[in-house]
């Protein structure tokens, strides 16, 4: 999460993992007085801490999201969290596990591609 965070160029991050069917905030990555700071967390998701309706898009279609202006109006500008923190970017990539699912995420260039969106989204 630390790298993740790093070179995304991002104030905070979440890592989702699922506890029996439920999503749960496993670790909150958070950037301050120069470092990244991991806490590791055992909490439910909830509109206070993220983005659901991104998150449940993720889960549904297991395809990525990356909004680098999420105060333009898209698919997700009324969700709960979208309104009330106004985050300027929301990235958020599923987690595959098998080959297949491997084989259908995003490629090294895709991956790269949002990281410069998302940093560059951050430092406006």
């Amino acid at each position: 999460m630390r790298i993740a965070i790093e070179h995304a160029g991002a104030e905070r991050g979440l890592l989702i993992l699922f506890t029996g069917d439920e999503p749960r905030i496993a670790a909150e990555a958070t950037t301050g007085r120069g470092q990244v700071e991991v806490t590791l967390h055992q909490t439910s998701v909830s509109p206070a801490e993220l983005p659901e309706s991104v998150l449940h898009y993720v889960i549904r279609t297991r395809e990525s999201v990356a909004l680098d202006d999420a105060s333009a109006k898209n698919l997700y500008s009324q969700d709960e969290y979208v309104r009330q923190k106004r985050p300027r970017s929301v990235l958020c990539l599923p987690h595959h596990q098998t080959n297949e699912a491997r084989r259908r995420a995003l490629s090294r260039e895709q991956f790269n591609r949002i990281k410069v969106d998302i940093g560059y989204s951050a430092e406006r």
